[in-house]
């Protein structure tokens, strides 16, 4: 993801220092025609043994949504503020997550962080004079209805993905490239340590999902160190890179020069080594990856165990609005376990990608192949996915799938799934756009939409906000070059332009909607829409009536 995914699972939480991802189109010509009867047949594919090819794009995504999962009533846990960030001039612009608007001078030049929930954030903002200038500090401020300056002087931070607590840096001596690590929670500071190794570049720490721990790296006497907190320094390694670590400090995991590990808190003999990109739950107790061998699931810091053959996983499938946090490595989801839920993985040949169930059991079965969209409804158990040009219907929590039911016969360039599964928005290759509902005949809402813009970096510049993106699991259909210009909204209403004009429907023809200007890119989540224009202002509106001038 590269980061900031998607249905969904694409979540992209930023825009021009990105980290989710970069994100592009690619069209489904890309992908072999298929019968209906091959969808079947792939569920019988066995992964054990091949090697893994690489996959271009991998899920990424972002940064926001709930931290609290009840989970008697939901096993997915969902965006819930609304905060953005429209830096501009010479201050930057927040949308509080009460809907007010404040600003600050200066300029943001490191990505905002956003709590798992969306209802924080925590941003580092330079004053103007000093944008240039080699060993620069910043203000760190948190956001949730108000905002608020926490300290000055600070070179680096992380908020926790419950956004109740901030460890950041100051600086100290930059030959040195030693600095101050403080913690920030419940409105009182505390200091970690006054050794911390800042490694140049590199974020030698991390915080855990509730902000109870921290594992970093001092340099002192005896080298570069790892320590953990969690109210008192204990020793867990050496020459060692932190990149996260779960409540209670139960479990760090950290790379070193031969790879990556995960161990019980300071217990060296615990550890493992762990491969390729990072799928976590919420606390961090669950951590799947892919490697060589296969795709694992460490559950508890116990052994490893295996999910499915020797494919690469590129990210989980979730419902519209799952919160979903990504950075570095590490994609964390709102979900208490992985029991029950599905991932995407890259075939043995071909292209597209195999969707796995991982049942009560902890073992994956292929439950369909997709060329590349897959949705997943707000239950958690319908999967609605494009194969062979068609989109199909599945209840995938079944190890053994009933026949997948057709919902559209026909090749799609591209399709949005509304949030109970059971009707969907698709763009046929004409260009025209259906809503089908069902199996009830496709109603027409438009013959002539506009399929892409070439206008990338203003497409980003809209998506400064908690999350972009809310759409779908597409893993192949965003390049740099080509951005779809229809985006859903609220999990239900669809919003598209035409030859620059803004229309919405929610099922219906679509309707016109008010906008000054001509509408170059837009983009769509859970609380906003953004419409960029000819004229280079930037629109918001969060009712998707009402648009607002950002710029």
């Amino acid at each position: 993801m590269r980061n900031f995914i998607f249905a969904m699972a694409v979540v992209l939480s930023f825009f021009v220092f990105s980290g989710c991802g970069e994100n592009g189109e690619a069209s489904n010509d890309a992908f072999p025609e298929r019968s209906k009867k091959s969808t079947q047949d792939d569920r019988q594919d066995n992964e054990d043994g091949d090697a893994p090819s690489e996959m271009e794009n991998s899920v990424a995504a972002p940064a926001l949504q709930a931290f609290e999962i009840d989970t008697e009533t939901e096993k997915y846990g969902q965006v819930k503020g609304n905060i953005s960030f429209f830096p501009g001039g010479s201050a930057v612009t927040v949308y509080t997550n009460g809907n007010g608007k404040e600003s600050i001078e200066g300029q943001i030049t490191t990505e905002p962080k956003w709590s798992l929930d969306g209802t924080k954030a925590a941003f580092m903002v330079v004053d103007l004079e000093d944008l240039w200038s080699f060993g620069k500090t910043y203000s760190l401020y948190t956001v949730t209805e108000e905002l608020q300056l926490i300290d000055e002087g600070v070179v680096d931070f992380k908020l926790s993905a419950s956004g109740d607590a901030i460890v950041y840096a100051k600086a100290l001596d930059s030959d040195e490239e030693i600095a101050e690590l403080w913690l920030y929670s419940d409105g009182k500071k505390t200091i970690i340590s006054d050794e911390y190794y800042t490694g140049s570049s590199n974020v030698n720490f991390a915080v855990s999902p509730k902000g109870d721990a921290v594992s970093y790296v001092v340099r002192n006497d005896d080298g570069y160190v790892g320590f953990i907190w969690d109210g008192k320094a204990q020793e867990f390694g050496k020459d060692v890179e932190p990149f996260a670590i779960s409540d209670g400090a139960k479990y760090v995991y950290y790379k070193d020069n031969s790879g990556y590990f995960v161990q019980k808190g300071t217990n060296k003999d615990t550890m493992q080594e762990i491969g390729g990109d990072f799928f976590a739950n919420i606390d961090l107790s669950q951590l799947v990856f892919s490697s060589e061998e296969g795709t694992f699931i460490i559950r508890d810091g116990d052994e490893k165990e295996l999910l499915a053959g020797s494919r690469i996983m590129t990210g989980f499938v979730v419902p519209y609005g799952t919160a979903i946090r990504s950075e570095e490595r590490l994609t964390i989801y709102s979900i208490a376990n992985f029991s029950d839920t599905f991932y995407l993985s890259n075939r043995s040949s071909g292209d597209g990608l195999n969707i796995y169930h991982i049942n009560d059991g902890y073992k994956a079965n292929i439950t369909a192949y997709t060329n590349g969209q897959v949705y997943l409804s707000n239950d958690g158990k319908t999967l609605v996915y494009d194969s062979a040009g068609g989109i199909y219907k599945v209840n995938g929590m079944l190890d053994k799938p009933e026949e997948d039911e057709v919902i559209v016969e026909e090749n799609v360039e591209y399709f949005f799934a509304t949030v109970a599964g059971d009707s969907l928005f698709f763009v046929s290759e004409d260009g025209e756009i259906f809503y089908q509902n069902g199996k009830a005949t496709p109603v027409l809402v438009s013959n002539n939409a506009t399929m892409y813009t070439k206008d990338y970096n203003a497409f980003r510049a809209l998506s400064y906000n908690t999350s972009m993106w809310y759409n779908s699991a597409d893993l192949s259909s965003f390049t740099n070059d080509h951005i779809l210009d229809y985006s859903l909204f609220q999990g239900n209403t669809l919003f598209y332009s035409v030859d620059g004009e803004l229309f919405s429907s929610s099922g219906n023809m679509g309707d016109a909607v008010d906008i000054d200007g001509t509408v170059e890119s837009l983009t769509a989540d859970p609380f906003n829409v953004f419409a960029y224009t000819n004229d280079k202002r930037y629109y918001r509106s969060s009712d998707g009536r009402n648009f607002d001038i950002m710029m």
